[in-house]
């Protein structure tokens, strides 16, 4: 009778998926017993999939391994690198406060080396109007 009534001529696990029924009830391909499949079906088709929900929740192995897996991928604990990070901060704005010293320090001996400047110019200028009145007198 359900087959008759089926006018889309969907398969049934396509038409399971229409409706938000478990597509395949029995496993029927390789990986539809795996646990990763069995936990994700449970999570969408809820407790009517027929599914155990006590699978749903690591075993005491796989918890170790992803600790384990936790302590290799982050060493430090969350205070420590929080500190870490204060200290590079505490670095990073030591060096910009030594760097705007150093620049202070020399903008205030920019008036001086201005002067300078123009004292070795004019200097320049006077000896070669010099060289220049010697030549014209020859």
């Amino acid at each position: 009778m359900e087959k008759k009534r089926n006018k889309s001529r969907l398969r049934d696990a396509d038409r399971n998926i229409l409706f938000e029924i478990n597509p395949y009830p029995e496993p029927k391909l390789s990986h539809h017993g795996s646990l990763k499949y069995l936990r994700r079906a449970y999570g969408r088709y809820g407790q009517c999939s027929g599914i155990n929900p006590s699978i749903c929740w690591p075993v005491k192995e796989e918890l170790n391994d992803a600790i384990v897996y936790e302590t290799i991928k982050y060493p430090f604990t969350i205070p420590e690198m929080v500190a870490q990070a204060k200290e590079k901060r505490k670095i990073k704005e030591e060096s910009i406060m030594t760097r705007q010293a150093e620049i202070v320090k020399r903008m205030e001996k920019l008036e001086i080396w201005k002067q300078d400047l123009y004292h070795r110019i004019a200097k320049k200028e006077s000896e070669a109007k010099a060289a220049k009145v010697l030549i014209i007198f020859k």
